[in-house]
């Protein structure tokens, strides 16, 4: 796997693999050419792709997390196309991702996964992010009714 930096022509990908592995209301197009425009224009956030014999299997990407802790504190958004689970790419992604905090000098990395999410679930533990908290069950899928688990990684 090799995980390069995003192009605008990725972003039809990283919005299917996002709907892929979201339940949440859908977002228009121009909502996520806006994200993606705002990550192409900053230093220290951005929008990266995992590449797979030529072809995007994943994306991470670091946002701003809260205005009020822009300077210190960073979230991590991810996802893996369907058919990509189970290869370690997730590990290798969130690895990535926690590397780039490190170098922007951020303080925290917060990440959230749903619940019923256990292979995400496990990767944060795993790579040493400590549970933050998880909201009542909140998120009707289709097979149930989940909550969301929030995760985060001190830095220095």
């Amino acid at each position: 796997m090799k995980i390069r930096t995003a192009t605008i022509a990725d972003l039809p990908v990283i919005t299917e693999i996002y709907r892929q592995t979201r339940t949440e209301a859908q977002h228009a197009a121009a909502d996520c050419q806006a994200w993606f425009d705002a990550h192409a224009q900053s230093d220290r956030y951005g929008v990266w792709v995992a590449v797979v014999h030529g072809a995007v299997v994943g994306y991470g990407a670091i946002d701003p997390y809260e205005t009020a802790y822009a300077t210190s504190a960073a979230e991590i958004r991810y996802g893996l196309a369907n058919d990509a689970e189970g290869n370690d790419w997730g590990s290798e992604l969130l690895a990535f991702l926690v590397d780039w905090g490190q170098k922007m000098s951020f303080t925290y990395l917060v990440g959230r996964a749903l619940s019923n999410e256990q292979c995400w679930n496990q990767l944060f533990l795993k790579a040493g992010f400590i549970k933050w908290g998880q909201s009542p069950d909140l998120i009707d899928l289709p097979q149930a009714t989940t909550s969301l688990s929030y995760y985060a990684k001190y830095l220095k």
